[in-house]
């Protein structure tokens, strides 16, 4: 329960998520598609690909970041996939 709690409220994963040269930073400069990106995120985080709806959900997300904004949402998408129930008790 104390790594749940401090994934949630700590600072360890923000700093991770902004660190340079990270998984993010390399989908980003690659421009890599989105569904890809959803997949990628899904697949390293919890060994699945996304459903229908997490995916069209996400999808919509992406769609509506400017270029520069696109790394924050791909950011909050990690981290709301890190703090989730599933990842925290399940991996």
């Amino acid at each position: 329960m104390s790594q749940a709690l401090h994934i949630a409220n700590g600072d360890t994963l923000n700093q991770k998520l902004k660190a340079k040269n990270n998984r993010i930073e390399k989908l980003i400069a690659e421009q890599v598609a989105d569904e890809k990106i959803v997949e990628e995120v899904y697949l390293a985080a919890l060994s699945r690909f996304p459903g229908d709806a997490e995916k069209a959900k996400l999808l919509a997300l992406l769609a509506e970041s400017k270029d520069a904004g696109k790394r924050e949402v791909v950011e909050d998408l990690y981290w709301g996939i890190l703090s989730s129930k599933e990842f925290l008790f399940n991996h």
